[in-house]
């Protein structure tokens, strides 16, 4: 049986934190998943142009035909970061040792897969995109409102906001699980209970009478009369 142990503000954070961006993450998973099967069957209701290829529009596909895949691996690997966010967060919260691990290993792989798919993007898909939104631009005529650099600004703006947020995020949540008040928790926590030792009764020195020290009284025999 494992001691129970104070939980301190710093892991209720991390516990915390770890819920919310498990559940957001889980969350966006399966609302881009549900956003390329609407956007797909949208394309056919009103016969506008080629389905998208997992997500990723079927002009870039063809420029980048690894983009469908390295989309689609994301999309499965987020989900799994995800759900594991979610258990790890909820035993912290229990202050459970192989939670706080599973938080790190979740945590680091979140870091690393939204570096690695960013870097991707940077390198690969948004220079083609930035080309055809040019060729967009080019054959859509002036006006006010450059509506195609608009998009290209905010692709890169949200690129870098998505890669600074996690890192900060994650930063503060691992700085919290490796806190040395968060480790003897769970080290505390880790240890088994001592065992109760069983309180022995002692008679105490009240129980006893001043005159006979508790010795009792002989029997009662039945004879009365002494021998003469």
């Amino acid at each position: 049986m494992r001691r129970a142990t104070a939980r301190p503000g710093l892991l209720i954070a991390a516990g915390v934190m770890l819920l919310i961006v498990g559940g957001w993450t889980v969350f966006g998973v399966l609302c881009a998943g549900g956003m390329m099967v609407f956007a797909n069957a949208l394309n056919q209701q009103i016969g506008g142009g080629d389905e998208l290829v997992l997500g990723v529009d079927p002009d870039v596909a063809k420029e980048v035909p690894s983009a469908p895949y390295v989309e689609a691996g994301v999309l499965v690997i987020s989900l799994l970061l995800g759900v594991g966010m979610l258990f790890a967060g909820a035993g912290v919260l229990q202050v459970k040792p192989m939670a706080r691990v599973l938080g790190v290993v979740v945590g680091a792989g979140d870091l690393v897969l939204t570096l690695l798919h960013s870097l991707y993007n940077a390198v690969l898909v948004f220079p083609v995109q930035d080309r055809l939104l040019g060729e967009e631009a080019q054959n859509f005529g002036g006006g006010p409102f450059n509506i195609f650099e608009a998009i290209k600004t905010g692709m890169w703006g949200s690129l870098l906001l998505q890669v600074v947020f996690n890192a900060l995020w994650w930063a503060v949540v691992l700085f919290f699980l490796m806190h040395p008040s968060v480790s003897a928790a769970f080290d505390t926590a880790d240890e088994p209970d001592e065992p109760r030792r069983r309180e022995r009764s002692y008679p105490r020195r009240e129980d006893f009478d001043d005159d006979d020290h508790g010795i009792p009284p002989p029997p009662d025999t039945g004879i009365t009369d002494s021998p003469r």
